[in-house]
This record gives C-alpha cells, sequence and structure tokens, in this order.
C-alpha cells in the first residue's frame, strides 16, 4: 500500500484542488501539507473525511510497486525516529502494523520488519512484542544482507541498553562496526550510530571516546537539521564532560542546550536539562543553584519516577548544607509519592536512598541492617557507585563506633566497587 499522504496528494493534484479547499473545515492547511509530504500520520478521522471529499476508495491501492513502498515507508519511520518521541514513534509503528502488508521479496519482507523492530524498541513498547520478533531475527541472522545485519545488531544494542548491560549492548556495536565499510550508509544513518556508540562508551566510563562519537553525531545532525537529536547530542556531550570533571563546560552546554529548545519549541526537553544544570552546578559545589535547577525540572516533569529522581537530587544538596529538617522533608516526600503511586517495586533504590538520609542527619541514629541491605542490593544490580557510596558511608559509620575490623571489611569492598566502576580488575593497573 501506498503512503496515505502520497495518494492524498495525487488524487489532490488529480483533481485540480488546492491544499487550502482540501483541508477547509477538516484540518489546517499546514498540516495537510505534512500529512502529504509524510511528515505526519494523519488521526483516523482526519484521514477519512480527506479521502471522502476527494472520493477515493483505498482498495484501488492495495496492488502498489512495492520498491516504491518502502522506499516511502522508510522516510516517514525515519521522520518518526527522530522526533525521539516515543508517543509518535508508536502512532507510526501502529500505523504500519494496521496494515497486514504481504511483501514477494523477502529482503523487503527483512528490511521492513527491522524498521519496525526499531520502532518496538524506541517506543519502548513491552517485552512480549519486542522478543518474538528479536528471536525470529536471531534465527534468521544469516541469511541477511550485510545492511540488514548492520541494522539488526542496531536493534540488539538498542535492546540490551535498555537493561542496562551495555557492554554486551556494545559487543553488538562492534560487529555492526565490521559492515560500514561494506554498504552505503546515509548521513543521518551514521549520525545514529554514532549516537548509539556514544551513549554505549559514556554508560562504560569510557568518556575521551563517549565526548568523540556524540561530537561526530552533532555535526551531522546539524548539518541536517535535526533540532530534537542536537538536543540530543548536545546532552550526551554534556554529561560526558561531567564525567570528564568539566562541570564549566557542561554548563555552558546545558545552557546553549536550553536556548536551542527555545528556538525550535522544544519544550519536552527543558526538564532534563534543568536537571542537568542542577546537576553540573552541585558538582562545581553550588547547592543553592542547583537545588534552583532541580526545583524547575520538579515542576515541570510528571511521571513520578522521574520525580523522585529531582528529589533524591534536592535531597542529596541539603545534605551538603548540613541542612537535616530539609533532608527530612524532602526524603518524605519522596517515600509519600513512592506509597501513592504503589511503585515500591520499581522504584526500590529511592526508598533506600531516602530512609538512608533520613537515619544520616538523625542524631544518635544507626541502622546497620539498613546499610547493609542497601549495599547488597546496588551490587545485585551492578551500580557499582551506589555501591561505593553505601560502604564508605557505612565504614565510616562503623569507626565512628571504633569497630574497626568491620569497617576494614566494607571499606575493602568500596576499592572492589571502584575497580568495577573503572573496569579495573588488578591494583597494577590503577
Amino acid at each position: 500500500m501506498q503512503n496515505i499522504g502520497n495518494i492524498i496528494k495525487i488524487e489532490r493534484l488529480k483533481q485540480h484542488i488546492t491544499q487550502k479547499v482540501l483541508a477547509q473545515d477538516i484540518c489546517s492547511t499546514s498540516y495537510l501539507s505534512k500529512i502529504e509530504s509524510g511528515k505526519q500520520i494523519p488521526q483516523d478521522e482526519v484521514k477519512n473525511a480527506l479521502l471522502n471529499r476527494l472520493q477515493v476508495n483505498l482498495e484501488h491501492y492495495l496492488n502498489v510497486d512495492e520498491e516504491q513502498f518502502m522506499k516511502e515507508s522508510y522516510q516517514i519511520i525515519q521522520n518518526a525516529l527522530m522526533t525521539s518521541d516515543p508517543l509518535q514513534i508508536k502512532k507510526t509503528l501502529n500505523y504500519y502494523r494496521s496494515m497486514n502488508l504481504e511483501f514477494s521479496s523477502v529482503e523487503n519482507f527483512y528490511t521492513f520488519n527491522l524498521r519496525l523492530l526499531r520502532m518496538f524498541l524506541l517506543a519502548k513498547e513491552p517485552l512480549e512484542k519486542i522478543d518474538p520478533l528479536l528471536k525470529a531475527f536471531s534465527a534468521v541472522e544469516e541469511n541477511l544482507t550485510d545492511r540488514q545485519k548492520f541494522f539488526y545488531y542496531g536493534n540488539c544494542f538498542l535492546y540490551y541498553y535498555r537493561f542496562h548491560q551495555y557492554q554486551i549492548g556494545l559487543s553488538f556495536l562492534e560487529k555492526a562496526s565490521l559492515f560500514v565499510s561494506k554498504i552505503q550508509l546515509s548521513k543521518v544513518e551514521k549520525a545514529e550510530y554514532y549516537y548509539m556508540l556514544s551513549s554505549a562508551h559514556h554508560k562504560l566510563y569510557r568518556t575521551l571516546s563517549a565526548i568523540e562519537y556524540a561530537q561526530q553525531a552533532l555535526e551531522l545532525f546539524t548539518e541536517l537539521e535535526y533540532p530534537q537529536q542536537i538536543v540530543n547530542c548536545s546532552i550526551r556531550l554534556g554529561l560526558s564532560h561531567i564525567q570528564n570533571g568539566h562541570y564549566h563546560c557542561s554548563l555552558e552546554i546545558f545552557h546553549d542546550c536550553y536556548h536551542i529548545c527555545e528556538k525550535y519549541n522544544l519544550k519536552n526537553n527543558y526538564s532534563i536539562i534543568f536537571q542537568n544544570l542542577g546537576y553540573s552546578y552541585a558538582l562545581e559545589g553550588n547547592s543553592k543553584e542547583a537545588i534552583s535547577y532541580y526545583r524547575k525540572s520538579l515542576a515541570i516533569k510528571k511521571d513520578p519516577v522521574h520525580n523522585l529522581m529531582n528529589i533524591y537530587s534536592i535531597v542529596k544538596e541539603y545534605s551538603k548544607l548540613k541542612n537535616a529538617k530539609n533532608v527530612e522533608i524532602w526524603c518524605r516526600k519522596g517515600l509519600e509519592l513512592i506509597e501513592k503511586h504503589h511503585i515500591e517495586e520499581e522504584v526500590k533504590e529511592y526508598i533506600y536512598h531516602f530512609q538512608i538520609y533520613q537515619i544520616t542527619h538523625q542524631q544518635n541514629h544507626f541502622d546497620e541492617r539498613l546499610l547493609i541491605s542497601a549495599i547488597n542490593f546496588f551490587d545485585q544490580n551492578q551500580d557499582y557507585p551506589n555501591v561505593y557510596k553505601y560502604t564508605i558511608l557505612l565504614g565510616s559509620l562503623l569507626c565512628e563506633r571504633e569497630e574497626y575490623q568491620k569497617a576494614t571489611h566494607y571499606y575493602q569492598k568500596a576499592n572492589k566497587a571502584m575497580y568495577a566502576m573503572k573496569k579495573i580488575t588488578t591494583w597494577e593497573d590503577l
């Protein structure tokens, strides 16, 4: 089936109808223009109204050129992916899934389903929808062309990235790299690949590589004029500079990023930008400015899980300021939010954070079992920064109680966590 926008455009031109006349009382002229260019999937009511006005029967368009459909669907899917908006991606995904398409070419069948799989992953669809597709491609991997293997490995990266298995994810990107010189990639495909590489290296604390790949992706997305992807790359660059200890540089990047969002009306990014500005100020030692930006971010966010990140960040800054009263107030807010939305299992780490910060600011209160339970939880989840953080805290508290043997055990555990963060296996490599 042809792109619905193309059908509408062709029929409108055949009948010598202007966009303004066709769109009257149905939608805006600019919205119709986006439909016809493939940049917008119309709502069913709008689509049906336009087709009725044109007196078009879609059944006449079932037998169209398959290669033409592949070209048109690629552009529509690519435009949706470039929004980085899970809802828009899901809408495009559902549009194509509803077609029940049949392909005469096996190669086209594989290519189209690889594109659907990419949308499933970026729309954050449930695993029961993703796993069967991924397993199916795993079974036919040998039958894929070089280009198809490249995109299949990219999808595998996105799958493992979702589960924080960054090393496994990177191994698939490295497999994909074997085909980069063999196939012809568009600029946007190269940019996507560089961005994925940057994300993997950032999560694995390979800061210089993360910055290099993010910069390469940023240059291509800037050339292609994809504002949302420019913002995504800038955020990745800023976070990588934080990781490298260049906080002033990250502040400049995030402030510039905010201005880009203002220019292109990308308001959905404000919350994460404010969060990262707060984090940069926090690392510079400016707790008051950090709290100000964290609260700006919190005021925008609607998702309770994301709100917990802001609340936790605020708690840490008040803790640095030795403000026990506000630490207690904000910890209580976090715990009440969790209880209100019944998300205890989903956000168990925040329960530990808030409870530990509460006890650290209560005089003469020490809960060794809580700290041990938290350390074991973060260790099981390979969250080594938090293992390091709380083993150091527990070791210090044990020293204050003159329980030096126990303290030594936890300091040793802290060293192991630090090694794990830096991917070091032996002290000689320090």
